[in-house]
Protein backbone atom coordinates (compact mmCIF):
# COMPACT_ATOMS: atom_id res chain seq x y z
CA UNK A 1 0.00 0.00 0.00
CA UNK A 2 2.96 2.29 0.64
CA UNK A 3 4.01 2.31 -3.01
CA UNK A 4 0.46 3.07 -4.13
CA UNK A 5 0.29 6.02 -1.75
CA UNK A 6 3.56 7.36 -3.14
CA UNK A 7 2.22 6.94 -6.69
CA UNK A 8 -1.06 8.66 -5.76
CA UNK A 9 0.76 11.60 -4.17
CA UNK A 10 3.12 11.80 -7.15
CA UNK A 11 0.25 11.86 -9.64
CA UNK A 12 -1.60 14.50 -7.60
CA UNK A 13 1.51 16.69 -7.45
CA UNK A 14 2.02 16.20 -11.20
CA UNK A 15 -1.55 17.24 -11.96
CA UNK A 16 -1.43 20.32 -9.73
CA UNK A 17 2.03 21.22 -11.01
CA UNK A 18 0.81 20.82 -14.59
CA UNK A 19 -2.06 23.24 -14.03
CA UNK A 20 0.25 25.76 -12.32
CA UNK A 21 2.84 25.41 -15.10
CA UNK A 22 0.26 25.88 -17.85
CA UNK A 23 -1.10 28.96 -16.10
CA UNK A 24 2.35 30.43 -15.41
CA UNK A 25 3.46 30.02 -19.03
CA UNK A 26 0.31 31.59 -20.44
CA UNK A 27 1.90 34.97 -20.92
CA UNK A 28 2.05 37.58 -23.64
CA UNK A 29 5.28 37.35 -25.62
CA UNK A 30 6.48 39.60 -28.44
CA UNK A 31 6.74 38.40 -32.02
CA UNK A 32 7.60 40.06 -35.29
CA UNK A 33 4.47 40.80 -37.34
CA UNK A 34 4.58 41.75 -40.98
CA UNK A 35 4.82 45.48 -40.40
CA UNK A 36 5.32 45.94 -36.68
CA UNK A 37 6.18 44.23 -33.44
CA UNK A 38 3.16 42.58 -31.82
CA UNK A 39 2.27 40.31 -28.91
CA UNK A 40 0.60 36.92 -28.58
CA UNK A 41 0.06 34.42 -25.79
CA UNK A 42 2.76 31.76 -25.46
CA UNK A 43 1.58 28.32 -26.61
CA UNK A 44 3.46 25.21 -25.47
CA UNK A 45 2.47 23.19 -28.54
CA UNK A 46 4.56 25.33 -30.87
CA UNK A 47 8.10 25.13 -29.39
CA UNK A 48 7.65 21.96 -27.30
CA UNK A 49 5.71 19.49 -29.48
CA UNK A 50 8.79 17.24 -29.35
CA UNK A 51 7.99 16.50 -25.70
CA UNK A 52 5.12 14.24 -26.81
CA UNK A 53 7.25 11.60 -28.64
CA UNK A 54 9.83 11.95 -25.85
CA UNK A 55 7.11 11.11 -23.31
CA UNK A 56 6.30 7.95 -25.31
CA UNK A 57 9.95 6.85 -25.27
CA UNK A 58 10.25 7.62 -21.55
CA UNK A 59 7.11 5.60 -20.81
CA UNK A 60 8.62 2.54 -22.48
CA UNK A 61 12.03 3.15 -20.89
CA UNK A 62 10.76 3.64 -17.33
CA UNK A 63 8.58 0.51 -17.43
CA UNK A 64 11.40 -1.54 -18.94
CA UNK A 65 13.67 -0.56 -16.05
CA UNK A 66 11.04 -1.28 -13.38
CA UNK A 67 10.97 -4.59 -11.58
CA UNK A 68 7.86 -6.76 -11.67
CA UNK A 69 5.74 -6.49 -8.53
CA UNK A 70 4.49 -10.09 -8.61
CA UNK A 71 5.16 -13.16 -10.69
CA UNK A 72 1.87 -15.05 -10.53
CA UNK A 73 -1.28 -14.20 -8.54
CA UNK A 74 -1.75 -16.42 -5.52
CA UNK A 75 -3.80 -16.51 -2.36
CA UNK A 76 -2.04 -14.99 0.64
CA UNK A 77 -3.79 -14.20 3.92
CA UNK A 78 -7.19 -14.60 2.34
CA UNK A 79 -6.43 -12.05 -0.41
CA UNK A 80 -5.48 -12.33 -4.08
CA UNK A 81 -3.72 -9.57 -5.98
CA UNK A 82 -5.51 -8.41 -9.12
CA UNK A 83 -3.66 -5.20 -10.00
CA UNK A 84 0.01 -4.61 -9.18
CA UNK A 85 1.68 -1.22 -8.77
CA UNK A 86 2.42 -0.99 -12.51
CA UNK A 87 -1.25 -1.39 -13.36
CA UNK A 88 -2.16 1.05 -10.58
CA UNK A 89 0.19 3.69 -12.01
CA UNK A 90 -0.80 3.24 -15.65
CA UNK A 91 -4.55 3.21 -14.88
CA UNK A 92 -4.60 6.29 -12.66
CA UNK A 93 -2.08 8.31 -14.68
CA UNK A 94 -4.20 7.76 -17.76
CA UNK A 95 -7.43 8.45 -15.86
CA UNK A 96 -6.03 11.69 -14.46
CA UNK A 97 -4.69 12.91 -17.79
CA UNK A 98 -7.91 11.97 -19.63
CA UNK A 99 -9.96 14.02 -17.16
CA UNK A 100 -7.71 17.07 -17.70
CA UNK A 101 -7.77 16.53 -21.46
CA UNK A 102 -11.56 16.25 -21.38
CA UNK A 103 -12.05 19.40 -19.33
CA UNK A 104 -9.61 21.48 -21.37
CA UNK A 105 -10.97 20.07 -24.64
CA UNK A 106 -14.60 20.71 -23.71
CA UNK A 107 -14.02 24.32 -22.68
CA UNK A 108 -12.24 24.90 -25.99
CA UNK A 109 -15.20 23.43 -27.85
CA UNK A 110 -15.26 20.70 -30.49
CA UNK A 111 -17.74 19.21 -32.95
CA UNK A 112 -21.16 20.56 -31.89
CA UNK A 113 -19.96 21.74 -28.46
CA UNK A 114 -19.51 25.53 -28.24
CA UNK A 115 -16.41 27.19 -26.84
CA UNK A 116 -16.83 28.03 -23.15
CA UNK A 117 -13.79 30.32 -22.91
CA UNK A 118 -13.71 33.53 -24.87
CA UNK A 119 -10.77 35.72 -23.90
CA UNK A 120 -7.41 35.08 -25.63
CA UNK A 121 -5.75 34.45 -22.26
CA UNK A 122 -8.31 31.79 -21.23
CA UNK A 123 -8.09 30.10 -24.62
CA UNK A 124 -4.29 30.03 -24.44
CA UNK A 125 -4.40 28.62 -20.89
CA UNK A 126 -6.79 25.84 -21.96
CA UNK A 127 -4.56 24.98 -24.93
CA UNK A 128 -1.46 24.91 -22.73
CA UNK A 129 -3.25 22.75 -20.16
CA UNK A 130 -4.30 20.40 -22.97
CA UNK A 131 -0.66 20.11 -24.00
CA UNK A 132 0.55 19.32 -20.46
CA UNK A 133 -2.14 16.65 -20.10
CA UNK A 134 -1.19 15.24 -23.51
CA UNK A 135 2.39 14.70 -22.35
CA UNK A 136 1.20 12.93 -19.18
CA UNK A 137 -1.29 10.85 -21.17
CA UNK A 138 1.28 9.68 -23.74
CA UNK A 139 3.75 8.76 -21.01
CA UNK A 140 1.11 6.74 -19.13
CA UNK A 141 -0.18 5.14 -22.32
CA UNK A 142 3.19 3.85 -23.46
CA UNK A 143 3.99 2.78 -19.90
CA UNK A 144 0.76 0.76 -19.94
CA UNK A 145 1.51 -0.77 -23.35
CA UNK A 146 4.98 -1.76 -22.16
CA UNK A 147 3.53 -3.22 -18.98
CA UNK A 148 1.10 -5.42 -20.92
CA UNK A 149 3.96 -6.65 -23.15
CA UNK A 150 6.34 -7.30 -20.23
CA UNK A 151 3.72 -8.77 -17.89
CA UNK A 152 2.08 -10.85 -20.61
CA UNK A 153 -1.40 -9.81 -19.47
CA UNK A 154 -2.86 -9.24 -22.93
CA UNK A 155 -4.39 -12.71 -23.06
CA UNK A 156 -6.54 -11.89 -20.01
CA UNK A 157 -7.94 -8.78 -21.72
CA UNK A 158 -8.84 -10.18 -25.13
CA UNK A 159 -12.52 -11.14 -25.61
CA UNK A 160 -13.55 -14.69 -26.41
CA UNK A 161 -16.37 -16.22 -28.42
CA UNK A 162 -18.71 -16.56 -25.42
CA UNK A 163 -18.10 -13.14 -23.88
CA UNK A 164 -21.04 -11.39 -25.60
CA UNK A 165 -23.52 -13.88 -24.17
CA UNK A 166 -21.68 -13.89 -20.84
CA UNK A 167 -21.87 -10.09 -20.60
CA UNK A 168 -25.65 -10.07 -20.98
CA UNK A 169 -25.98 -12.98 -18.55
CA UNK A 170 -23.80 -11.26 -15.96
CA UNK A 171 -25.77 -8.00 -15.90
CA UNK A 172 -29.02 -9.92 -16.19
CA UNK A 173 -28.09 -11.83 -13.04
CA UNK A 174 -27.63 -8.51 -11.20
CA UNK A 175 -31.26 -7.75 -12.04
CA UNK A 176 -32.40 -11.16 -10.84
CA UNK A 177 -32.73 -12.65 -14.31
CA UNK A 178 -30.94 -15.93 -13.81
CA UNK A 179 -27.66 -17.18 -12.33
CA UNK A 180 -24.38 -15.36 -13.06
CA UNK A 181 -22.00 -16.90 -15.61
CA UNK A 182 -18.51 -18.02 -14.68
CA UNK A 183 -16.03 -15.14 -14.98
CA UNK A 184 -12.26 -14.99 -15.38
CA UNK A 185 -9.86 -12.39 -13.98
CA UNK A 186 -11.73 -9.71 -15.93
CA UNK A 187 -15.46 -9.63 -16.51
CA UNK A 188 -16.69 -10.56 -19.98
CA UNK A 189 -17.96 -7.00 -20.41
CA UNK A 190 -14.51 -5.63 -19.56
CA UNK A 191 -12.96 -7.84 -22.21
CA UNK A 192 -15.64 -6.90 -24.75
CA UNK A 193 -14.90 -3.20 -24.22
CA UNK A 194 -11.12 -3.60 -24.47
CA UNK A 195 -10.88 -3.56 -28.31
CA UNK A 196 -13.07 -0.46 -28.41
CA UNK A 197 -10.80 1.26 -25.87
CA UNK A 198 -7.83 0.35 -28.06
CA UNK A 199 -9.42 1.76 -31.21
CA UNK A 200 -10.54 5.00 -29.56
CA UNK A 201 -7.28 5.60 -27.70
CA UNK A 202 -5.28 4.85 -30.85
CA UNK A 203 -7.53 7.18 -32.85
CA UNK A 204 -7.27 10.07 -30.42
CA UNK A 205 -3.51 9.55 -30.00
CA UNK A 206 -2.75 9.44 -33.73
CA UNK A 207 -4.99 12.39 -34.63
CA UNK A 208 -3.75 14.36 -31.62
CA UNK A 209 -0.16 13.58 -32.58
CA UNK A 210 -0.79 14.88 -36.09
CA UNK A 211 -2.39 18.04 -34.69
CA UNK A 212 0.69 18.54 -32.50
CA UNK A 213 3.02 17.87 -35.45
CA UNK A 214 1.21 20.56 -37.41
CA UNK A 215 2.93 23.07 -35.13
CA UNK A 216 6.26 21.86 -36.53
CA UNK A 217 5.41 21.05 -40.14
CA UNK A 218 2.89 22.25 -42.67
CA UNK A 219 0.03 19.92 -43.70
CA UNK A 220 -2.78 20.50 -46.23
CA UNK A 221 -5.75 22.31 -44.70
CA UNK A 222 -8.21 19.62 -45.86
CA UNK A 223 -6.13 16.93 -44.18
CA UNK A 224 -5.94 18.89 -40.91
CA UNK A 225 -9.69 19.54 -41.01
CA UNK A 226 -10.27 15.79 -41.29
CA UNK A 227 -7.84 15.08 -38.43
CA UNK A 228 -9.53 17.69 -36.24
CA UNK A 229 -12.95 16.18 -36.96
CA UNK A 230 -11.76 12.62 -36.25
CA UNK A 231 -10.05 13.81 -33.09
CA UNK A 232 -13.34 15.27 -31.92
CA UNK A 233 -15.30 12.12 -32.79
CA UNK A 234 -12.81 9.91 -30.93
CA UNK A 235 -12.88 12.29 -27.97
CA UNK A 236 -16.68 12.25 -27.80
CA UNK A 237 -16.83 8.45 -28.01
CA UNK A 238 -14.07 8.18 -25.40
CA UNK A 239 -16.02 10.44 -23.04
CA UNK A 240 -19.10 8.23 -23.48
CA UNK A 241 -16.99 5.13 -22.79
CA UNK A 242 -15.47 6.79 -19.75
CA UNK A 243 -18.89 7.69 -18.34
CA UNK A 244 -20.07 4.08 -18.80
CA UNK A 245 -16.82 2.80 -17.30
CA UNK A 246 -17.25 4.96 -14.20
CA UNK A 247 -20.90 3.92 -13.86
CA UNK A 248 -20.28 0.18 -14.15
CA UNK A 249 -16.85 0.19 -12.50
CA UNK A 250 -17.35 2.48 -9.52
CA UNK A 251 -20.95 3.60 -8.95
CA UNK A 252 -23.20 0.52 -9.05
CA UNK A 253 -22.84 -1.38 -5.74
CA UNK A 254 -21.84 -4.71 -7.25
CA UNK A 255 -18.78 -3.07 -8.80
CA UNK A 256 -17.36 -1.75 -5.51
CA UNK A 257 -15.09 -4.78 -4.92
CA UNK A 258 -13.67 -4.20 -8.43
CA UNK A 259 -13.09 -0.53 -7.60
CA UNK A 260 -11.36 -1.45 -4.33
CA UNK A 261 -9.07 -3.81 -6.20
CA UNK A 262 -8.02 -0.93 -8.48
CA UNK A 263 -7.15 1.09 -5.37
CA UNK A 264 -5.60 -1.53 -3.09
CA UNK A 265 -4.65 -4.12 -5.72
CA UNK A 266 -6.35 -6.96 -3.85
CA UNK A 267 -9.59 -8.92 -3.77
CA UNK A 268 -10.66 -11.26 -1.02
CA UNK A 269 -10.18 -14.93 -1.83
CA UNK A 270 -13.84 -15.57 -1.03
CA UNK A 271 -14.99 -12.91 -3.51
CA UNK A 272 -12.73 -14.29 -6.26
CA UNK A 273 -13.96 -17.83 -5.60
CA UNK A 274 -17.60 -16.73 -5.85
CA UNK A 275 -17.39 -14.17 -8.66
CA UNK A 276 -14.29 -15.02 -10.72
CA UNK A 277 -14.34 -18.79 -10.54
CA UNK A 278 -12.43 -19.36 -13.79
CA UNK A 279 -9.61 -17.15 -12.55
CA UNK A 280 -9.67 -18.82 -9.13
CA UNK A 281 -9.44 -22.27 -10.70
CA UNK A 282 -6.50 -21.11 -12.81
CA UNK A 283 -4.72 -19.81 -9.69
CA UNK A 284 -5.33 -23.08 -7.83
CA UNK A 285 -4.08 -25.10 -10.78
CA UNK A 286 -0.85 -23.09 -10.90
CA UNK A 287 -0.35 -23.36 -7.13
CA UNK A 288 -0.81 -27.16 -7.28
CA UNK A 289 1.56 -27.56 -10.23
Amino acid sequence: MGKRLIIAVGLSVTAIGGVVLAKALTQLVPYEAEYAKSYAYYLLFEPHAWLIPLAALLGVFVRALSTNSVSEPKSEGGKIIRHDEHMFFSHWSNALSVVILAVSGIVLGFLFLPRFVQTPEDVAFAINLHFVASVIFVFGLFYAISDVVIDGGLKDLLPGADDVKSSFSYYGSKLGLGPPPKQGKYLASEKMSFPLWVVLVAGITVTGGIKAAAHLWSFPSEFMAAMTYLHGVCALCLLAMLALHVLLGAIVPWSWPLMRSMLTGYMSEEYVRENHILWYEDIEEKEDA
